[in-house]
């Protein structure tokens, strides 16, 4: 018996041991969320309910249009402030009027519930307003939505199962049934007809939430360097329409990141950051504003040149040459055009990003030459001048700082390529926001930006008088 309870109270203490060790781990596994009684406590049954309360549970609803619909009107370029080239083609109509919902009707409570190929097909919007009226913390709120996300998206997976298999609709169902069909979808009469209808729809559910609230803050940034913009736009005698780009790339976030890697406003990518931009360990030009957007307009010159067609050279910032030069060689009758491209290109590297990149741009365009009807807005007593130098010597930020008498933080966030580190030193393109007058830096001169890669300033006169 002695030797039984000593195993029970071995088994015991190391479980007490194991416990420890993964509430331990489980510590120092919570890198990227704030350490609060939050997250440490949180339960996903409860997440899910938020105990119980019968108003946080969304549900679908088909109010598709809130208070107005706009996009009819703005299509048409009422005011004539969209440049002719990017006018909206009637065949990108329904995706643009999409994604231009997403961009100015719907912020980030609501999720929209739509089909990947038919944009007019929208079974139902999810609403997560509630829990901005509640006392929920922001991890407990993405579990929430995460997982009421899914079960609504199961509900309409349902619906349309129950449609095609002959059963008695329920009033929920019978509304999808008629977006369905008020979304021009003909159901077929025979058996094989609608199962491949049923597979089909199944496979283009998809789920977006609204970017209305993310493109508002995106506009607090870019309005600081709107005037910069235009200058250099002027410069390289590129359209303004194109800095939509920013905004379908990022919303305009300064520190954006992705997943496959990309960086900065204009989410360049290493491989091709690095025909553009200075990119080391220690030194990212993606992360600049300024610098990065020359980049970008090195890029798109150079693709516009190449296709002589906006949709076409804009696709190509997104997803390559590659495919669409591909489709063009292809192309043995007739003039190759991005209507072309879609229709009768196919490839699984294209899928439904590539080919919805350039609707999305111009429903940008429109929300962002019409922001005065859907954004907040921004005085322009905030626009500021900015400069481009390049110092002659090596140097770091923290020199560079004590050198010019900028605030060492003020220049960083006009700067955060720049390495927060005295060493290593090396030489920088920095922006500034005031003249500066020393010897070590050289003021790049406007007209000098199309003429060499940010990554080539360098090459630039060291001569040249500082102004």
């Amino acid at each position: 018996m002695k030797i039984d309870v000593r195993i029970k109270a071995s088994r015991i203490k190391n479980i007490k041991l194991l416990v420890l060790v993964i509430f331990l781990s489980s510590i120092y596994s919570f890198k990227a969320r704030a350490y609060s009684l939050e997250n440490f406590f949180s339960d996903d049954n409860l997440n899910t309910k938020i105990i119980l309360n019968p108003n946080l549970i969304p549900y679908v609803g088909f109010n598709k249009n809130l208070e107005l619909d706009n996009y009819d009107y703005i299509k048409q370029d009422p005011e004539n402030f969209v440049d002719p080239l990017f006018k909206i083609p009637e065949y990108l109509s329904s995706s643009v009027k999409f994604w231009f919902d997403i961009y100015s009707k719907y912020d980030e409570t609501t999720t929209l519930v739509h089909d990947k190929s038919n944009f007019a097909l929208v079974y139902g919007t999810i609403s997560f307003t509630e829990l901005d009226f509640n006392n929920v913390g922001s991890i407990t709120k993405a579990n929430f939505r995460q997982q009421m996300e899914r079960e609504r998206f199961a509900e309409i997976k349902l619906a349309i199962n129950h449609i095609f298999d002959d059963k008695t609709l329920n009033a929920f169902e019978n509304k999808i049934l008629e977006n369905i069909i008020q979304a021009g979808v003909v159901i077929p009469t025979t058996k094989n007809g609608k199962k491949q209808l049923k597979r089909n729809l199944l496979q283009g559910l998809r789920r977006q939430s609204g970017l209305k609230n993310q493109i508002n803050q995106g506009l607090v940034y870019f309005d600081l360097y709107r005037n910069t913009f235009q200058k250099y736009l002027r410069i390289f005698e590129l359209p303004e329409e194109i800095l939509a780009i920013a905004f379908v790339e990022s919303s305009f976030n300064i520190k954006a990141h992705s997943r496959a890697g990309a960086v900065g406003v204009w989410q360049f990518i290493k491989s091709t950051g690095h025909s553009f931009l200075k990119i080391s360990d220690n030194y990212d030009e993606r992360k600049n504003i300024i610098i990065s957007t020359l980049g970008a307009f090195h890029l798109l010159k150079q693709n516009f040149q190449i296709y002589k067609s906006w949709p076409l050279a804009i696709s190509a910032y997104n997803s390559g040459h590659k495919h669409i030069l591909k489709a063009r060689s292809m192309n043995k009758r007739g003039e190759f055009n991005f209507q072309k491209f879609l229709e009768d290109y196919s490839h699984a590297d294209i899928m439904f990003a590539s080919k919805n990149y350039y609707s999305e741009v111009l429903a940008m365009v429109f929300s962002l030459k019409y922001r005065k009807f859907f954004y907040n807005n921004i005085s322009s007593n905030n626009n500021k001048e900015f400069y481009l130098y390049k110092n002659t010597r090596y140097s770091n930020l923290k020199k560079t700082s004590s050198q010019l008498g900028i605030d060492r933080l003020h220049l960083l966030s006009l700067n955060p390529h720049l390495p927060n580190q005295s060493d290593p030193s090396s030489i920088v393109t920095i922006v500034t926001d005031q003249i500066i007058n020393h010897p070590d830096y050289v003021l790049i001169e406007d007209t000098s930006v199309t003429k060499y890669f940010p990554k080539n300033f360098k090459k630039i006169s060291k001569l040249k008088a500082v102004r």
